[in-house]
């Protein structure tokens, strides 16, 4: 799955995360934009088969104008792979790129994070 970006004139820019799952219905979420056009979000990665069911990790991401993504673990988040598609995600990103989120934790609960360029 693949995250979309729509532009002032219309046209659309297809992308996804690095490490994006190519399974079906689970990769690239785009959540925010700021002003100068960087993007947050999550990408669902580490897919397994685990007693027929596909289960992932969340891990956050940020991607430039320019295009240039890079995901990024939150100290503390889990890692590996859940039903509940727990990990990290960006949900919010000011125009300095800071990028407000939540995570959940090894015990899987739920923290806010931010993360400073």
């Amino acid at each position: 799955m693949f995250g979309y970006l729509r532009w002032f004139a219309g046209q659309f820019t297809k992308f996804e995360a690095p490490k994006a799952s190519s399974a079906e219905f689970f990769g690239t979420e785009l959540a925010a934009i700021n002003l100068e056009s960087t993007t947050t979000g999550w990408v669902f990665t580490k897919g397994v088969e685990v007693e027929g069911n596909m289960e992932f990790v969340a891990q956050a991401f940020v991607r430039d104008a320019n295009g240039n993504a890079t995901t990024f673990n939150v100290p503390g988040q889990i890692t590996t792979p859940n039903p509940y598609l727990y990990g990290s995600a960006g949900a919010a990103i000011n125009a300095v790129g800071v990028v407000a989120g939540r995570l959940h934790d090894a015990n899987l609960v739920a923290h806010a994070f931010l993360r400073i360029p």
